[in-house]
């Protein structure tokens, strides 16, 4: 689809329309990361498409869906925030370009006004919180609150609440990334707390993989944490509501895990050897997926969710599960909803790629 950015954004956004969908979430993971080698890169194929033009599909695709997306809700009489827009790559995708090269930080740093909110895969990368904590290190070569503080202050200019953190319930044990219930609300409560509660308004928490959250006994636990700051602001909690969302994401091959990642600076949701563990079904493969405010204008029907295939050398991939408080005002955008908590389980399988992929023919 490189090159055809304007084409697959105009049929994602009448997919979104005609099935009634909430948004987009992009999970491209090999900026950085591809086989520990691609630092300072996009492109996973250099043999079939250049650096620039993997650089200029994400950075294309998030503008352009944004422009088009607001333009279908003003049609319907929505305000911004209907339809929304992530991306769920994964933590070692997201160190800053200095000293280090991330390309896909530099590109979601200048298209940071388009998103709603940022969902980084905090497991088979560098961080390993299920062991560590949010600020520890030890099995992980980074604290996950170093690259977490880099991008709710640096990325969003101090808006945690557009921060997703991404947890692993099951498929990562290969990198011992997997946490339970238990240890994900242990992390979101140190989250909550860090440094006298900077993060305390942050954007909630998704997890990989629904299918695996048997009856709901891992999210209810995490949903019941995270719904204590629902809609905070300024370190305040108030009420919230829940609702289903649903996404349709362009989505591509799941990236392995690193085996000994390099040590970037502490400035900072990467590369390293060629990686042995299993590889990732994402988001690390938005995955990922995106989280909707409740519409303030017309109530929204009903959405509906379809399932794609995965690419054909992959494993299939499946859209992450969110939690998430709605996000507060940001300096970036129009106003949002805020005092709602969204929870999203969707099907084990992602949609987006086979949908990609009869998009660009």
């Amino acid at each position: 689809c490189f090159g055809r950015e304007d084409k697959l954004s105009t049929d994602l956004v009448s997919m979104i329309e005609d099935q009634n969908l909430d948004g987009v979430d992009i999970d491209y993971e090999y900026c950085y990361d591809v086989a520990g080698k691609q630092a300072g890169r996009c492109a996973q194929r250099s043999s079939l498409y250049t650096d620039e033009k993997a650089q200029l599909f994400l950075n294309s695709m998030t503008s352009l869906l944004r422009t088009k997306l607001d333009v279908l809700q003003a049609s319907n009489g929505y305000s911004r925030g209907r339809y929304e827009i992530t991306h769920a790559p994964m933590d070692t995708d997201l160190v800053p370009s200095n000293g280090h090269d991330s390309k896909y930080f530099d590109i979601l740093h200048e298209r940071r006004a388009d998103l709603d909110f940022l969902m980084p895969q905090f497991y088979n990368g560098y961080t390993r919180a299920g062991l560590d904590g949010f600020d520890g290190t030890g099995s992980g070569s980074i604290k996950a609150s170093t690259i977490y503080s880099s991008l709710a202050n640096e990325m969003f200019d101090n808006e945690p609440n557009k921060v997703v953190f991404g947890h692993c319930i099951s498929d990562c044990s290969g990198t011992g990334s997997n946490v339970n219930a238990n240890q994900a609300v242990q992390i979101q409560q140190e989250i909550k707390d860090f440094n006298n509660g900077e993060f305390a308004c942050n954007g909630g928490a998704f997890f990989w993989v629904a299918t695996h959250d048997i009856g709901g006994a891992w999210s209810d636990q995490v949903v019941s944490e995270v719904s204590l700051s629902a809609g905070c602001s300024n370190s305040q909690t108030t009420s919230s509501t829940v609702t289903t969302t649903t996404t349709t994401t362009v989505t591509h091959a799941p990236s392995k895990a690193p085996t000994s990642p390099p040590n970037p600076e502490p400035t900072t949701f990467m590369p390293t050897s060629e990686p042995t563990s299993v590889p990732t079904t994402s988001p690390t493969t938005v995955e990922p997926t995106a989280v909707t405010p409740a519409p303030s204008s017309p109530p929204t029907p009903e959405p509906t969710t379809s399932v794609p295939t995965s690419e054909p050398t992959s494993p299939p991939t499946a859209e992450p599960t969110v939690v998430t408080p709605a996000p507060t005002k940001s300096p970036h955008s129009t106003p949002q909803p805020t005092a709602e908590l969204v929870v999203s389980r969707e099907n084990r399988c992602g949609q987006s790629e086979l949908q990609a992929r009869e998009t660009c023919g």
